[in-house]
């Protein structure tokens, strides 16, 4: 909030006024507002608005999506950006940019809103559970919706890999299925995946890349217990 706060008078200047909307309760806001001595509106928002203003945020229901928007004097969105974290949010730089460009023509208002993406979730693409079988363990790595990493067969990649105790153990990792980009073959593994070793094992982390249809994310580890 404070990046916001700290431009408002830059917004004003551009032709906006700046309004902060949080999930946070009433009282933790004023709170903050005094803490951080922000001058800006801020309003708590609740949660029961969140899906009729489609920032509903599925994997995590406590928070809304993080969204900006601007709206002209008719209360119509012009702009808006959506982003899966916090970290991708937009900056109030970029909407001074956005506004300034609206009011000079640069920028023509469209009939429905610029959606601007943001950088994907990389944190919620994947988890990873342990559970115990009559052989040894399993680990039930779920990929979300929109995201894969890479099976046993990879090479341009990291492939997806089971850790205990600072050794990988050999647990059969799925092939992947093969898809052909840009004259490379690489091996995608989707949704849930299951892969079983003969070793019992409480713990450990799960070794892997994962990437959208148009970006990779950096080689992460995720770390495993049984339930």
């Amino acid at each position: 909030m404070r990046d916001w706060d700290s431009t408002a008078e830059e917004l004003t200047a551009a032709g906006g006024h700046l309004v902060i909307l949080s999930a946070d309760t009433p009282e933790v806001l004023a709170a903050a507002v005094a803490e951080e001595e922000l001058t800006s509106p801020i309003t708590s928002v609740s949660p029961l608005l969140w899906e009729q203003w489609g920032v509903a945020n599925t994997r995590r229901p406590e928070i809304p999506v993080p969204a900006t928007y601007i709206l002209d004097e008719h209360g119509t969105v012009v702009w808006a950006k959506q982003t899966a974290a916090v970290s991708g949010r937009t900056r109030a730089r970029r909407v001074v940019d956005v506004i300034e460009q609206l009011s000079a023509g640069q920028l023509n208002a469209p009939s429905t809103p610029v959606v601007e993406h943001g950088e994907p979730d990389w944190d919620a693409a994947v988890s990873a559970y342990g559970v115990q079988t009559e052989a040894g363990t399993a680990v039930v790595v779920t990929i979300a919706d929109g995201f894969h990493v890479y099976g046993r067969r990879e090479r341009n990649a990291r492939p997806l890999q089971i850790w205990v105790e600072g050794q990988q153990v050999k647990a059969k990792v799925p092939p992947g299925r093969a898809v052909d980009s840009v004259g490379t073959r690489t091996y995608w593994l989707e949704g849930t995946v299951r892969v079983e070793w003969k070793q019992d094992a409480q713990a450990g982390v799960v070794r892997y890349q994962a990437c959208n249809a148009s970006l990779c994310g950096p080689p992460s580890e995720l770390y495993w217990q049984t339930e």
